[in-house]
């Protein structure tokens, strides 16, 4: 370096060369290693928390999740702001006239819709059902869908009563 701590020309020149190689290393290699940094080693979709929605006075938040292949997992958590009640009754009663007020399905864009499953249980179960909320009493759990790879853009919906149904979240894809 001369005049004054400036960079020669042919110093400008090295300077260039440096920075493109380490700009091309980097637009190569970070493809490739993203699946590292975000721990998405087995075709998973990282799900990032942060969605919030509000209906009939349950305040439901979306914690985070995350696809796996045709498996939807996502985090939710689920807040009264009315006087004492269930979100969900238990499936076993509902058909003998214990409505099941409210339920959280996923679906994707072919409109298939999917309730949430726990593995081994024969019928449809979540961390909420048969659950009474107090009055500001909250409940975080994580659900699971079984939907396609094939499934395309996918939402959370909030059904009540089996007939009104509103969005609740974007979650994305499988692929």
């Amino acid at each position: 370096m001369d005049n004054e701590g400036y960079p020669s020309q042919g110093e400008e020149k090295m300077i260039k060369r440096n920075m493109a190689s380490i700009l091309l290393i980097t637009v190569l290699l970070l493809p490739s290693c993203g699946g590292l940094i975000l721990n998405d080693t087995n075709n998973t979709n990282v799900i990032y928390p942060g969605q919030l929605n509000e209906y009939d006075d349950w305040l439901i938040s979306l914690d985070g999740g995350e696809w796996r292949n045709g498996t939807l997992i996502v985090n939710i958590t689920i807040s009264n702001y009315a006087d004492r009640r269930y979100f969900s009754s238990v499936a076993l009663f509902s058909g003998f006239g214990v409505s099941s007020p409210y339920s959280l399905v996923a679906v994707d864009s072919t409109n298939k819709v999917a309730y949430p499953i726990k593995e081994n249980y024969p019928l449809s179960y979540c961390f909420y059902q048969g659950k009474e909320f107090y009055p500001k009493e909250s409940l975080s759990g994580k659900l699971t869908y079984e939907l396609s790879e094939y499934s395309g853009d996918t939402s959370i919906y909030i059904v009540q009563n089996s007939r009104k149904r509103k969005k609740m979240f974007d979650v994305g894809s499988p692929n």
